[in-house]
């Protein structure tokens, strides 16, 4: 905006969609997912911290990420063609954005954290990881196209 005023106000209910796909999906999943991952691949020795990270990177991260977009575009009101745009211009861009953050995190939070507590340090961290998803399914154009 003109005179460094910023152009758009807050977003209310994107705030709430966010804090809302928190609450109901990303939560709850991710104290399933851990929980499984612990039971499957127990210990802290680099075996099973190497296979929790691969499969939590390999398999869920991907998938879960599609189903983020998807939520998100359901509680948005977006149309299938929409949500399929949005995956085709930022889907790839933000699993590998993803990796460069979550690969590191995860090797730290799985292999050095103790299991009750890795929930919540991937909180910690999804704090970034939460504000830039909100940023790529909200980038200026996306719903211009």
């Amino acid at each position: 905006g003109e005179g460094g005023v910023c152009a758009n106000p807050f977003d209310y209910a994107r705030l709430g969609n966010m804090t809302l796909l928190g609450a109901v999906l990303v939560a709850p999943v991710l104290h399933v997912w851990y929980g499984f991952l612990g039971r499957k691949l127990p210990g802290t020795s680099i075996g099973p911290v190497v296979g929790r990270v691969v499969l939590d990177q390999a398999l869920f991260a991907p998938t879960f990420i599609a189903i983020f977009f998807s939520a998100l575009a359901g509680l948005e009101g977006k149309s299938l063609e929409q949500l399929q745009q949005q995956l085709r211009e930022s889907y790839a861009e933000s699993v590998v954005t993803n990796w460069k953050l979550w690969v590191p995190c995860q090797i730290v939070n799985l292999g050095f954290v103790p299991g009750h507590l890795q929930v919540l340090v991937s909180n910690v961290v999804a704090l970034a990881w939460n504000s830039y998803m909100s940023y790529i399914t909200h980038r200026p154009g996306l719903d211009e196209k």
